[in-house]
């Protein structure tokens, strides 16, 4: 068995949690993860050059994100709203490439044909123009209401921009616009730029190493924008101590957060799997806090530590979404 303890450390403690857990190999559904207010999605796809690599998987880094995107779009609920943008697949090199961004499919209410229309005219062949894409992504969208850009990527911005301050600038346009991002087997330099670009888009940062988790990761991502954020998921309540840890398996689950500041879990051992835990915090209402942090930790029944990891977030309350959100493998 593994023990995970989630434990938020913040001024308040009276809070809504909610914690994922899934073994790759299980199916546990993203959707039902998911709360039901509608919202509107702009994917926004890396074509550059670089996604031609290979994936490791026997087909390119393209190829994967095209087959996991075309499983997404099948299961995008049918009242949502999604748009599709694409940068770096028109323009090979030279100035004009830095603003090769080019919106496939407008946001309205989702086409599927049309999405995956578009996702099978995409070529990789220029540039990483991520701040440009950014900022004429928010512009794909409606002016209010809940708000998601989902950014999928191999790599960092390499047309001199700096996209994790024009995440932070796009995030006080509004609370209700969340910029999320899933890195495909991406170097360490990139991953912290793109790390940085969801905690400043108020968002959550998806690490995909392996090419067959893509699909997960790209699931949790739009189809959560799709339908905005409201806490879900089977009612328990956690333990104080390892002794009293509750048992939960794969699935979505919500808890409230005691005067204690920490919720124990026990989760059955994934075996060969890859374990999935990610929780997101929502504050008790009317609170005026600013900053939190949530922290994940793991370990073993025998009690060896597997892993840390905070999920640190410092910005306006917000109604729309999760205060703070730590993720981990």
């Amino acid at each position: 068995m593994f023990w995970a303890k989630i434990k938020l450390v913040a001024p308040v403690c009276a809070a809504t949690l909610c914690v994922s857990t899934s073994s790759f190999t299980a199916s546990a559904a993203p959707t039902d993860a998911l709360g039901q207010n509608g919202g509107s999605v702009i994917l926004v796809l890396d074509g550059s050059g670089s996604m031609k690599e290979s994936s490791g998987g026997g087909e390119t880094r393209m190829e994967a994100a095209k087959r996991s995107l075309g499983k997404v779009v099948d299961g995008l609920p049918a009242e949502s709203s999604v748009g599709l943008r694409v940068y770096g697949s028109t323009i090979e090199d030279g100035p004009d490439s830095c603003k090769d961004s080019t919106l496939l499919v407008p946001v309205r209410k989702v086409d599927k044909s049309a999405l995956k229309a578009g996702i099978e005219k995409l070529k990789p062949l220029g540039n990483t123009p991520i701040s440009y894409s950014l900022k004429q992504a928010v512009k794909d969208l409606p002016k209010d209401g809940p708000r998601s850009i989902v950014l999928v990527t191999d790599g960092e911005e390499n047309c001199g921009g700096n996209p994790c301050k024009v995440a932070r600038d796009l995030k006080r346009q509004g609370t209700d616009l969340v910029v999320d991002v899933v890195g495909l087997q991406v170097d360490a330099k990139a991953r912290n730029q793109l790390t940085c670009i969801a905690s400043a888009g108020g968002g959550t940062y998806y690490d995909v190493e392996k090419v067959e988790e893509l699909p997960f990761s790209l699931e949790r991502a739009s189809i959560r924008g799709a339908r905005g954020y409201e806490p879900a998921g089977k009612p328990v309540e956690g333990g104080t101590s390892d002794e009293t840890a509750a048992k939960i398996n794969d699935g979505q689950w919500l808890d409230t957060i005691g005067d204690s500041g920490a919720e124990i879990y026990q989760i059955p051992d994934p075996g060969k799997s890859t374990l999935h835990i990610s929780a997101s915090t929502r504050p008790s209402s009317g609170s005026s806090t600013s900053a939190e942090v949530l922290t994940v930790q793991i370990k073993s029944a025998r009690g060896d530590d597997c892993g840390e990891v905070d999920g640190s977030l410092s910005r306006e309350p917000t109604t729309r979404g999760p205060r703070s959100r730590a993720h981990t493998h």
